[in-house]
């Protein structure tokens, strides 16, 4: 479940992109100071741990799901080549993180509560991608930077490199203002009890990539910058984020060999996975 900060706080957006955005060097590399936030994927076996530690520790704080025994929150969809999970560091020390997940041989992680809602974002033959499992490290003004750049990431990942057009995302009610109001989604279910988030009330969003400059130009003018922030950045291919990547895949296979946790799976899920994780070829 993704989490926020109030509308009032992006008013400082463009102050705080100045200071703290993702830099780029004339060679299009990424460079990176001690006040900088750097965007990258999570491509190795350690910042993969990192990064679902932090999901899981914002959770079980959150009241989302009780503690795991594994440390991690690691859903069945994320050991599949369909799933991308990227960080945000500042001086060397993750901060903020989330995954995206195309839609696959699992389908979406939020399907289990809205099947309706997906099944008619399906039928318009466009293709789907979920974020998930989005979470900062701890309070303070950075939080929000944080925030924006990860939501930047997976705008700018789904649109220019996995050919998303339909972003959707599960949000808690108190959470749905920001995104219907700040980042353009719109609402496509109805409020349910998310039993994967330990029956917290939340509903499902959905935002047309191809239609979101329109969305954020006709919008108040908070919005409008706010879809500059997203849409008129540098992409981030070009600072060497480039989707898929052959060692990310392979480190991903492993952990989730490690860390799915087979018993909570149905027969269905539990071949469909075996299969992918059996042939190498599935991962390209």
């Amino acid at each position: 479940m993704p989490n926020s900060k109030p509308v009032s706080e992006l008013n400082n957006l463009y102050e705080r992109e100045s200071r703290l955005s993702v830099l780029v060097t004339q060679e299009g590399k990424q460079r990176s100071t001690s006040s900088s936030i750097t965007i990258r994927l999570a491509d190795t076996f350690e910042y993969l741990q990192a990064a679902y530690t932090l999901v899981h520790d914002k959770y079980v704080k959150q009241g989302y799901q009780a503690p795991s025994p594994s440390g991690v929150r690691f859903l069945p969809h994320f050991g599949l080549p369909t799933s991308h999970t990227v960080v945000a560091e500042i001086g060397g020390k993750i901060v903020g993180t989330l995954t995206i997940v195309t839609d696959g041989l699992l389908g979406l992680p939020l399907e289990k509560e809205y099947p309706a809602a997906i099944k008619a974002l399906r039928s318009r033959k466009g293709h789907l991608a979920e974020i998930c499992c989005l979470a900062t490290r701890g309070g303070g003004p950075l939080e929000l930077p944080v925030l924006l750049q990860l939501m930047y990431a997976s705008y700018d990942l789904c649109l220019r490199q996995l050919g998303v057009t339909d972003l959707c995302v599960a949000v808690t009610t108190g959470h749905q203002s920001f995104y219907r109001k700040i980042l353009q989604f719109e609402s496509i279910g109805e409020t349910t009890q998310y039993s994967s988030c330990n029956n917290v009330a939340a509903v499902a969003m959905q935002l047309n990539l191809q239609q979101a400059w329109d969305r954020f130009h006709g919008a108040h003018n908070i919005n409008r910058m706010v879809g500059r922030f997203f849409l008129e950045k540098a992409p981030l291919e070009d600072t060497g984020l480039i989707l898929p990547q052959e060692a990310n895949v392979m480190v991903r296979r492993q952990f989730a060999v490690e860390h799915i946790d087979w018993a909570q799976l149905n027969e269905i899920e539990r071949k469909r996975i075996e299969i992918a994780l059996a042939h190498h070829s599935v991962f390209h």
